[in-house]
């Protein structure tokens, strides 16, 4: 019964992304749905005959890919170390060439319940950084308890591996309750900022209340993992944290979603079902300033980026005044500039956005999850979407497939292409070479995909 939960899991979690849009995909500009593979250079399924869930793709300095995300396979096709047992996710990195070829991988876990990897990405030194959540206590590779108690309450667990994949030091951290990471990233001064959701009081490594259900929790590591300051940020309500960005005088924008009303340390109030929170920290982590922005019903956050004129871009998910794509541009003193809701891109309410980039020539792509009627059933399909400085669409493809696939992370690489990847149900099709590894209704797989440089 347990590896059906890891389905429910992720539909649950993707549909409280997703919104959705009535026009019709056929009303996108420049798209012809004869030649929606001609910009793949190449594409891998990677996985195991149990469940494979990516979270993270990042090209690193060598011009290979690192490959972060959970499993719970056994040994078998592409999967060469077992997880730890049948039941439970452990973190699954996998290190790729710059064509797509495993070089090497590592299964990391306790063993005894979930370990949740949300990303991994190279490090100044040459290594790794993973962050993720884990609900297990000391066994296998991991060396504390949890701090909560297990099974039931999720930490922080930390894990820094060296060049070829071995663990150099790790670090577990939470209060009594949940803790979810959603981001983690190196700082300039070589350190690393951990941030994520919790609903623990003050106990564990946790030193502030809680304001609501849930809270941002950001927690600043120095280079050897150990806690330098952390920060509590919430509302009476839900307060969902999406991403954070280190900016270049040592602050922290953090971008997510509040339903809360001015309480704890929200100082701005909702302006209805759910809108956008960003926070501005200093380098210390104390509040600069925040901003709510929203319509008068549901709109979720989910990614942001820098611009070329050093302010920011946000985009998410809205459900007024028309379903689709909100995106909105603010000052460095979170003042907004322009908004727009971007229609004809997602057809219905179970699609949705979930990264943005900056490009090298300053237009910006977005990534995420489409629901198709281009099968006689309907299937999950990634999307790309390119957008130029004002929020104007240029380009958008469809990878599709006969089955379910779930976006997950997009970066650009150095030869101006893109590097895609998320988890895929689906057997093989016009875009993708592969059938699924295990079975397609009860497992899945990576799948990383190489867009050219022409998209």
């Amino acid at each position: 019964m347990k590896i059906f939960k890891y389905f429910f899991i992720l539909m649950s979690n993707f549909l409280l992304l997703c919104t959705c849009s009535n026009v019709e995909p056929n009303d996108i500009e420049n798209e012809n749905l004869n030649d929606r593979n001609i910009y793949i250079e190449w594409e891998n399924t990677i996985g195991g005959f149990a469940w494979d869930i990516l979270s993270s793709v990042e090209q690193t300095s060598d011009g290979g890919y690192i490959v972060g995300g959970s499993s719970n396979s056994p040994i078998g096709a592409d999967k060469t170390e077992s997880s730890w047992v049948s039941y439970a996710q452990d973190y699954w990195v996998i290190k790729l060439s710059n064509i797509g070829e495993i070089e090497w991988q590592n299964s990391i876990g306790s063993g005894n319940e979930e370990d949740m990897n949300a990303g991994v990405h190279q490090t100044m030194d040459g290594g790794y950084i993973i962050g993720g959540s884990s609900s297990s206590d000391r066994y296998g590779d991991k060396l504390e308890d949890c701090i909560g108690p297990a099974i039931t309450t999720f930490d922080f667990w930390i894990v820094k591996l060296d060049s070829f994949g071995n663990i150099k030091w790790q670090n577990t951290i939470g209060g009594t309750g949940n803790e979810t990471i959603k981001t983690i990233l190196q700082t300039s001064d070589g350190g690393y900022l951990l941030a994520g959701d919790s609903n623990s009081g003050i106990s564990g490594d946790k030193n502030e209340e809680r304001y609501g259900n849930n809270d941002y929790w950001i927690v600043k590591l120095d280079a050897s993992g150990n806690i330098q300051w952390q920060k509590s940020i919430g509302g009476s309500a839900e307060n969902i944290l999406g991403q954070v960005l280190e900016i270049d005088n040592g602050g922290y924008i953090i971008g997510g979603s509040s339903n809360s009303s001015v309480s704890g340390n929200k100082t701005v109030p909702t302006n209805g079902h759910m809108d956008y929170w960003i926070v501005k920290l200093d380098s210390s982590g104390n509040i600069q300033w925040q901003i709510s922005v929203g319509s008068e019903n549901r709109d979720n956050f989910s990614s942001l980026t820098l611009t070329s004129d050093g302010n920011y871009l946000l985009v998410g998910n809205t459900f007024f005044p028309d379903k689709g794509i909100m995106i909105v541009k603010i000052d460095s003193t979170g003042t907004v500039i322009w908004q727009k809701v971007i229609e004809g891109v997602l057809p219905n309410e179970h699609s949705g956005v979930q990264k943005v980039i900056r490009t090298v020539n300053n237009s910006y792509v977005i990534g995420g999850t489409v629901l198709t009627e281009s099968y006689p059933y309907q299937s999950f399909d990634f999307f790309i979407l390119k957008i130029d400085e004002n929020g104007n669409k240029l380009n958008q493809i469809i990878l599709e497939t006969p089955g379910y696939d779930e976006f997950a992370d997009l970066e650009q690489t150095i030869d101006g292409g893109y590097i895609l990847g998320g988890q895929s149900w689906s057997t093989k099709s016009k875009d993708k070479s592969e059938d699924n590894i295990g079975n397609s209704y009860q497992a899945s797989d990576y799948w990383v995909i190489k867009i050219s440089s022409d998209f």
